[in-house]
């Protein structure tokens, strides 16, 4: 009923019984990763919202440099939301929301829009640090994604992706 506010702090109530998964995997070795993610997910009738919580066993080893929004974020530890609206499983068709571990934001919009975020839409992001890592939070306003035109019920793809720079896991 009340949205989170897009702090990095995670500690409005909606995110306390928000749906949330976990047990990432590492994709080269397949198995659980060392430094577990949990990432949360609500959505209202004008935007998705998406946490993360990054556990890391050594906090003064995270790693973020890129300041510069749509900058190259690959060196830094990120977090990734993906959504494919078409349940394509298309590279094309799908719009990637990034956001390092200082709050750098890097998106990918399906339908070719151009990088100007007058073209291609805003949304909101914001990190935190915890003890035992940092938090990642997200807005993402439903109209800046291609999704389909329709009234009815729609499958959609989704992914939640981590990557931890000291230890190449992603």
């Amino acid at each position: 009923s009340q949205p989170p506010v897009i702090d990095g702090k995670m500690d409005d109530p909606c995110w306390q019984n928000a749906p949330h998964v976990t047990g990432f995997v590492d994709k080269f070795f397949d198995k659980l990763v060392e430094d577990q993610t949990v990432a949360y997910l609500l959505y209202d009738d004008e935007n998705i919202y998406v946490a993360f919580y990054c556990y890391e066993s050594k906090p003064e080893k995270i790693i973020a440099r890129e300041t510069k929004r749509d900058g190259n974020i690959r060196n830094d530890d990120y977090v990734s939301f993906c959504v494919d609206p078409f349940h394509a499983h298309q590279f094309d068709y799908r719009s990637f929301f990034i956001v390092n571990a200082i709050g750098t934001q890097f998106s990918r919009i399906s339908g070719g829009r151009a990088n100007k975020i007058e073209w291609k839409g805003d949304w909101k992001s914001a990190v935190g640090t915890v003890p035992d890592g940092w938090i990642a939070e997200m807005a993402i306003p439903f109209h800046i994604i291609n999704y389909p035109d329709t009234h009815k019920p729609v499958t959609i793809g989704i992914n939640f992706d981590r990557m931890q720079q000291r230890t190449g896991i992603n």
